[in-house]
């Protein structure tokens, strides 16, 4: 339709191989885990195009704790790419990892994957992604967030969560100590202009509905009670 967005291609078909021709792509995913840099580890990762193998999975779950960051997120969505029974559980012991509390962007990488599996939440791993929501970690990581409900869009439980992302921020009275800087405003409403297109998607995803605001959305949980989220 004139004026649509570009439809993303499909991700490449992957090519079981055999044993054989995957032992030195295990092996440099291996030798991988000792390098430090990205630049050093990547063409570890990047040989994987295209190519699925039984062992692979395992391979890249060590990836997860690397220290490059860049690696770590790679891994995660080499793995999400190469999603079987297991790789949920892969996915979310990755997330769970200490070395990953903090590392935003291994995170984003991590709910990626968890969506390309289109795997549920429950109710911990629920907590969890609801916890990163509220700390407002970057943009990248809440974009994470909004796309992972847009695919997973039978799960109701974030919409309130989401609808109150849709209201600009608006900074408190300059005359209360309490208020944070206007460089925090600045940042924090250039967060809110680039994720709230991806949380209209979600929202729109979960309920068939366009909102531009919570209010809108909030009138639309009270008129439909049946589609089950209170407000």
């Amino acid at each position: 339709a004139p004026g649509a967005p570009p439809v993303a291609p499909a991700p490449a078909p992957l090519t079981p191989i055999s044993d054989a021709d995957a032992a030195p792509l295990l092996d440099g995913l291996k030798k991988a885990l000792k390098l430090r840099t990205s630049g050093e580890a990547q063409p570890a990762l990047d040989a994987l195009a295209g190519k699925s193998h039984k062992d692979f999975e395992a391979a890249l779950s060590r990836l997860l704790v690397h220290p490059s960051v860049e690696v770590a997120a790679m891994a995660a969505r080499c793995l999400g790419e190469r999603a079987g029974p297991k790789t949920p559980a892969t996915l979310w012991r990755g997330w769970m990892l200490p070395v990953n509390d903090k590392r935003w962007v291994v995170k984003a990488a991590l709910l990626d994957a968890l969506a390309a599996t289109k795997a549920p939440l429950d109710a911990r791993a629920y907590d969890e992604v609801e916890s990163v929501w509220r700390q407002v970690p970057n943009t990248e990581t809440m974009i994470a967030v909004a796309r992972y409900f847009t695919v997973v869009k039978t799960d109701k439980r974030p919409c309130k969560m989401l609808a109150f992302w849709l209201d600009e921020p608006r900074a408190g009275s300059v005359s209360d100590a309490s208020n944070p800087p206007a460089s925090y405003w600045e940042a924090r409403w250039k967060t809110w202009a680039a994720v709230k297109p991806a949380v209209v998607d979600a929202l729109q995803a979960i309920t068939g509905q366009h909102f531009d605001s919570s209010e809108e959305a909030k009138a639309w949980f009270k008129k439909n009670p049946k589609f089950g989220v209170d407000w």
